[in-house]
């Protein structure tokens, strides 16, 4: 006796010779005489939940939490680990990490294949999402160094792969009374929110493409795939929006994130704190859209070109109105540090920003000496 199991359709009608067919009770029938039945498959069909989609499916309960790190589940959360499975399955169930069958048996979901597998290969659908490392020689991608691909869910592997960066890159030892600090190139919180947002916010259903980190010897760039859902240069103080809401909450839960829309805050006044240059967002739109977060090494304002200089002065206004002030002549020579600009390159710089359309000054009648700004949108 052969038995089939033949999963039902997903991303699709059941057709014959071109015809779509329904099951209504026991019997089939043409689902074109069902409308309510047939706008209900397609909206099934159209509004799919990758992360709610089985992974691997037709487990047992103990192979099921044998392929991924659920103690780590419970230690993210703060919750005591229960003795029993079926106890353990129900916190996993409860958050969408296993799906219950109609057989009985279990399916690993494709978020918590992606969140708490121990091995990404042992499931195709997010496989090719795997973390990777990449280090190069200098500021070309020519010669490489060295390159590291998760092998272990997000969850599971992000805070190895925020100190792995943080290991990747320049450092220097101060003396501190009688203590010795390392000082990184790049603060570190830059680093977390940024990787973060890659892994949080990519777009899950582009195949064949994951996220990417790469270390060069003057800057950091974060790929991931598909566009920003927010225009880039309004993600600052902006309401937050997630392309993947459970990954979104459960990082948020694991205390990775803060689903708070504040992210891009700690981002811009981190590297304004250390004097860097302003992180640059670009989108690339073949094969479905991506997105690169450049985090620069410091440059001295002399030497940074008028691109760079532009976006420092927009941030930083983005920064300030979010706190509540107004950009002003001598907070953007501070932002640069004790080796900035002059108060007549930042007055310059100030009025192209303003020519640029990027920024707006408060009250237009007021005396120069008192000027302050905001950004174009406030």
């Amino acid at each position: 006796v052969t038995v089939l199991m033949i999963d039902a359709a997903c991303s699709h009608t059941v057709d014959f010779e071109r015809t779509a067919y329904v099951r209504v009770g026991s019997y089939t029938k043409l689902l074109r005489d069902y409308p309510s039945i047939e706008a209900a498959v397609w909206d099934r069909i159209t509004q799919s939940d990758f992360e709610a989609a089985p992974a691997v499916g037709g487990l047992e309960l103990d192979r099921a939490l044998a392929l991924i790190d659920y103690p780590k589940y419970f230690s993210l959360l703060g919750i005591p680990m229960p003795q029993g499975q079926e106890e353990v399955a129900h916190y996993l169930l409860e958050d969408g990490i296993l799906c219950r069958q109609d057989d009985g048996r279990h399916a690993i979901t494709n978020l918590g294949a992606i969140l708490l597998a121990k091995r990404l290969r042992d499931f195709p659908t997010v496989s090719r999402k795997a973390l990777r490392i990449v280090q190069y020689e200098d500021a070309t991608r020519t010669d490489m160094l060295r390159e590291r691909e998760s092998q272990s869910g997000y969850a599971c592997d992000f805070e190895t792969a925020v100190e792995m960066i943080m290991a990747l890159t320049p450092a220097r030892e101060d003396i501190q009374g009688a203590r010795r600090v390392a000082t990184t190139a790049y603060p570190e919180r830059a680093v977390r929110e940024v990787l973060a947002n890659a892994l949080i916010h990519q777009d899950l259903t582009l195949s064949g493409s994951g996220p990417v980190v790469e270390i060069f010897r003057d800057r950091m760039d974060f790929t991931n795939p598909g566009r920003s859902l927010v225009e880039p240069l309004r993600l600052v103080d902006n309401p937050p929006r997630s392309r993947n809401q459970q990954l979104a909450s459960l990082m948020r839960r694991f205390h990775y994130c803060e689903e708070l829309g504040t992210g891009w805050d700690k981002i811009i006044s981190s590297c304004e704190g250390m004097f860097l240059p302003a992180p640059e967002v670009k989108e690339y739109s073949p094969a479905g859209g991506s997105m690169r977060v450049t985090i620069m090494s410091y440059v001295p304002f002399r030497s940074m070109d008028a691109h760079g200089r532009l976006l420092s002065c927009y941030w930083h206004a983005c920064i300030c109105y979010t706190n509540g002030t107004a950009m002003s002549n001598q907070s953007l020579r501070s932002r640069f540090g004790d080796d900035g600009p002059s108060q007549s390159t930042v007055s310059r710089l100030i009025g192209a920003a303003v020519e640029a359309g990027m920024i707006k000054p408060v009250d237009p009648d007021t005396a120069p000496r008192y000027m302050t700004y905001v950004p174009a949108w406030a």
